[in-house]
């Protein structure tokens, strides 16, 4: 089985392979799914990552839930302690810049810190993710060690390409499994 570094290298390069239109149409595709979604409607808390680079696309659905008049919390991260603390969103131009890697993130003056516990739904990115709810993200632990600090009725989504997913992911006893992972061809529920 290969390592969990060469596994995100491969599947990485293919991501961004994408062609820039396939990326949006499936992300717009799988926008929809997510959003259709009986849990969606009946989440008062959302927590989405803000994509970057090749990831599925999130600005639609993070315009879409504060339509939808959802609390839409996004991540701030907090290099020094090492971790994520899930900042309510108000608005997508002016509360966010961007920070280390490039990533959008709240600035310091937008930050508004959100308790986990009201969080109904966290979209979490990835490299890689399996039909078991495997998944490899980036390599820094950030989601690994944020995850599990939500209650546990809050449904953990991944947002994958195809091609993202493969069929079995290596795992670490820390590693945190997905409830439901997204693509634009399927949902995976995972059982538990």
């Amino acid at each position: 089985m290969a390592t969990k570094a060469a596994l995100r290298r491969r599947i990485l390069n293919i991501r961004d392979s994408l062609p820039p239109l396939e990326r949006k149409t499936c992300s717009e595709t799988i926008a929809v799914r997510l959003m259709a979604l009986p849990e969606w409607n009946q989440a008062k808390g959302v927590f989405l990552y803000v994509s970057f680079r090749s990831e599925v696309e999130t600005q639609y659905i993070i315009e879409a839930a504060l339509e939808q008049g959802k609390v839409v919390a996004v991540p701030y991260t907090d290099y020094e302690r090492g971790v994520i603390v899930p900042s309510v969103l108000k608005d997508l131009k002016y509360d966010l810049a961007p920070r280390r890697f490039g990533l959008l993130e709240p600035k310091d003056t937008s930050l508004r810190p959100l308790s986990p516990e009201d969080i109904d739904i966290t979209v979490v990115p990835g490299c890689v993710f399996d039909n078991r709810g495997g998944r490899i993200g980036y390599g820094m632990g950030f989601y690994d060690r944020f995850l599990p600090d939500l209650p546990g009725s809050s449904l953990k989504v991944a947002l994958a390409y195809e091609i993202q997913i493969v069929p079995l992911v290596p795992l670490d006893a820390h590693d945190c499994l997905m409830d439901m992972i997204i693509t634009e061809k399927r949902i995976i529920a995972i059982s538990s």
